[in-house]
C-alpha cells in the first residue's frame, strides 16, 4: 500500500500531538517529526472541523436509527 507525503505528516503530527505532554506549536511538532512547517501551517481548524463533521453525517447515515431522539 502506498501513503502519500500529506498523509503520512497529517499521522505523524497527530501522534506528536496525542501524546499526552505539555502544549507544542506547529513549529515543535515540525522539528521534531520532521514535518516541513509549510504543510503544518496550511492545516487549519476549519480542515479539523470539517473532517470531524463529515465523520459524524457519515455514522449518521450508516444507522438512520441515530436519528431518531430516544
Amino acid at each position: 500500500m502506498r501513503i502519500s507525503a500529506r498523509v503520512d505528516y497529517a499521522v505523524r503530527a497527530v501522534l506528536e500531538l496525542a501524546d499526552g505532554g505539555d502544549p507544542v506549536g506547529a513549529e515543535a511538532v515540525s522539528a521534531v517529526q520532521e514535518i516541513p512547517h509549510k504543510f503544518l501551517a496550511g492545516v487549519t481548524l476549519a480542515d479539523i472541523a470539517h473532517d470531524q463533521l463529515a465523520d459524524a453525517v457519515g455514522e449518521l447515515a450508516a444507522d438512520p436509527a441515530a436519528w431518531r431522539n430516544p
